[in-house]
């Protein structure tokens, strides 16, 4: 906490003590720590039970500009890439959507000075459960077409 006091001025310095104490409540691990990325000044690392990392960078404009958000040190848009074309016809069939692309890690545009820290995790937390989803319905269309006759309807029951 006193890195961000000492870090940041003003509304921002407000801002992000408002948000770390609003992450405090939520999670059980977090580091505050000065970023070692060259454009930004603070690190936040919030650590999930499984020791999966979710840090996010903030640089000196924000809330004007999206913090760099990086997954077990990875940028975030390489975690919805989806590997394969069986993935994304399971997706657009889920979702009705044509591609993870336009979420709020991947395109700067959607980006809000209104979005906090805690939206950006709640939007992850969506895309992973989507991700899962597209995974479980793989599964269950390979046991459908393996063990099952096509006239039950298993994914009403699963989705």
């Amino acid at each position: 906490m006193d890195i961000l006091k000492q870090t940041f001025h003003g509304p921002m310095k407000r801002r992000l003590i408002h948000e770390y104490e609003e992450l405090l409540m939520k999670y059980d691990i977090i580091f505050v720590s000065e970023s070692n990325k060259t454009k930004y000044l603070i690190n936040i690392d919030i650590m999930d039970k499984k020791n999966n990392t979710l840090s996010f960078h903030y640089g000196e404009n924000y809330p004007f500009v999206s913090p760099l958000v990086l997954y077990n040190g990875a940028p975030i848009e390489c975690s919805f890439l989806l590997p394969s074309q069986r993935f994304h016809e399971t997706y657009y069939k889920l979702y009705k959507e044509t591609c993870f692309c336009h979420n709020l890690f991947t395109r700067p545009c959607n980006w809000s000075p209104s979005l906090t820290t805690s939206k950006l995790i709640n939007v992850f937390s969506e895309m992973q459960n989507k991700q899962f989803n597209i995974m479980y319905k793989i599964f269950a269309d390979k046991i459908k077409q393996k063990y099952l006759v096509n006239d039950i309807d298993l994914d009403s029951w699963l989705f």
